[in-house]
């Protein structure tokens, strides 16, 4: 049912933000849109030029639509009149007019983040497409993209599975997977990633050799794609030492595939921080003329930040620790219900219930979802109840009655059966405690790298925690959260239901639609 809920509502409102956001207006993705039209020209490295600029060369009609949306950001009080982006849908594209085109902060960033958007330009390219119409359908196409890769999250994912749709479904989440961003790549595959070591991580029957190399392989693609698109995801990587070790025939098996995952990453991400650190360019370095509106602040020296961090990796904690306990409201704010770059939040009611909600979700001890689909099956009382004062999983003798008694006549079948009943439903102390590491780790690892990109050296305070960076990272913590029978209190027990879950979150996400509209139209 989760599956379902997940698909109707990412398709109808997704699709939804997808035409009705104005064009631009998801943090950053002017220069994201840029930097993947440029990746579609087979160009996957940004151009510093002799003056100290850096971007590339794009048409002017790309260049040209984008300034007409340049007053919405940080001006709430500004707006657009929905004839005006009619208008811009017409403008055609000549590719061989170009002009040079300053987007310093995505053009460092790796050609794979914008697959989805650069199959959808270079289709719109091939058909002679308006740039605006072109831009539109990188939109709907990423979305696509994403929900495809959520949707075999959600079916890998053995528990919490109403957990993670309701996560994915977060209004904040749907803005940003609905656009053209280079981030909802990134957001997908650690959604993929997790999923599968969850997967993993609850397997008790040894896996067949072809099912492991398969599911270890994608485990080293995707988290290749993830430390090259985002060095902070990194940790996640971690989690392969909460596999059992028995899937690898040993311990020593265990550590050498553990030690080599973690080691390809730390190669992709090398490789691609010397590739691109020629490219960047300090603000005081930054042709003057163009660094305005670049994201660049004044004192900003990644170099050196890093060296200071290396130097005083206390000092650097006790920072970490302070910026992000004082901006957690705000981050956690951003996580749930923002959208575009100013303040522009749903309401603080339904923030705190969708909060209440995924806690509980987080928190509440769940059926394993084939122990439900067999009983249902089955039938009767006699499958999957016991009497009070005895376990709630039948013994073997008690499956073995109420599977006879289903005609389950074959030895297979039983113990297919038994085995469903003993599957876990959450995660073993240890694993949560895994989570919480990793959590942890990805946290400050996201510290340190804004602040090596964002703050003066030496800083006292990181800026820029957006919530809109911890899409891969909170769902650790949920996962690493002790679990509880459900509560005796009728209004916690109604909040549980899966279907008033979506329900409420059918509601925030017609809201958010609403708000968005009243936010950047003029009528």
């Amino acid at each position: 049912m989760a599956l379902r809920y997940f698909v109707v509502l990412a398709l109808l409102f997704g699709s939804f933000f997808v035409c009705i956001v104005p064009p631009f207006q998801v943090a950053d993705e002017f220069n994201h849109f840029y930097r993947a039209w440029q990746v579609s020209d087979g160009i996957l490295l940004g151009v510093r030029t002799a003056d100290n600029r850096l971007g590339g060369d794009l048409p002017v009609s790309v260049a040209k639509i984008t300034q007409v949306f340049r007053s919405l950001p940080f001006q709430p009080n500004n707006r657009i009149k929905s004839n005006i982006i009619f208008h811009n849908l017409s403008v055609p594209l000549e590719a061989d007019k170009q002009i040079f085109v300053d987007f310093s902060n995505t053009a460092i960033y790796a050609p794979m983040a914008y697959a989805p958007q650069v199959v959808a330009i270079s289709i719109g390219k091939f058909l002679k497409m308006p740039p605006l119409s072109i831009f539109y359908f990188a939109r709907f196409l990423t979305l696509l993209f994403w929900l495809s890769m959520v949707y075999a999250a959600l079916r890998l994912m053995p528990i919490k599975r109403t957990l993670f749709s309701a996560l994915a479904l977060l209004p904040s989440s749907l803005f940003i997977n609905a656009s053209a961003s280079g981030d909802v790549l990134t957001n997908a595959c650690s959604f993929f990633v997790i999923a599968l070591f969850v997967k993993m991580i609850t397997e008790k029957k040894r896996l067949p050799q072809n099912i492991l190399l398969t599911r270890l392989g994608l485990i080293f693609f995707i988290s290749g794609i993830i430390s090259l698109n985002k060095l902070a995801y990194f940790p996640l990587v971690f989690l392969i030492f909460l596999i059992d070790k028995h899937h690898f025939n040993g311990l020593k098996n265990k550590l050498i595939v553990a030690f080599v995952l973690i080691f390809s990453n730390l190669a992709i991400i090398a490789f691609w921080a010397k590739t691109t650190s020629p490219q960047y360019i300090k603000f005081e370095d930054y042709d003057p003329v163009f660094r305005v509106g670049q994201q660049l602040n004044e004192g900003v020296d990644p170099f050196l930040q890093l060296a200071f961090i290396a130097r005083h990796p206390l000092v650097f904690t006790k920072i970490a620790a302070y910026s992000l306990l004082k901006s957690l409201p705000h981050t956690v704010i951003h996580y749930v219900g923002k959208f575009g770059w100013e303040k522009n939040y749903l309401p603080i009611p339904i923030i705190v219930l969708l909060l209440l909600m995924l806690f509980i979700q987080a928190t509440i001890k769940e059926k394993h979802a084939r122990f439900a689909r067999e009983k249902e099956r089955i039938g009767g009382s006699s499958f999957g109840q016991s009497p009070k004062n005895e376990p709630t999983l039948l013994s073997f003798s008690r499956a073995k009655r109420a599977i006879d008694l289903s005609n389950y006549e074959t030895s297979a079948n039983l113990y297919e059966n038994v085995e469903i009943l003993t599957e876990p439903t959450s995660l073993s102390i240890k694993a949560k405690f895994g989570f919480l590491g990793v959590f942890i780790l990805m946290t400050f690892s996201f510290a340190a790298a804004m602040y090596a990109l964002w703050c003066p050296v030496g800083s006292n305070f990181i800026d820029n925690l957006g919530g809109k960076y911890f899409i891969p990272i909170y769902p650790l913590l949920l996962l690493a959260l002790p679990t509880f029978e459900k509560s005796k209190s009728r209004v916690l027990r109604f909040l549980a239901q899966q279907n008033v879950l979506f329900a409420v979150l059918c509601v925030s996400l017609l809201w958010s639609v609403c708000q968005v509209v009243w936010r950047y139209y003029d009528f």
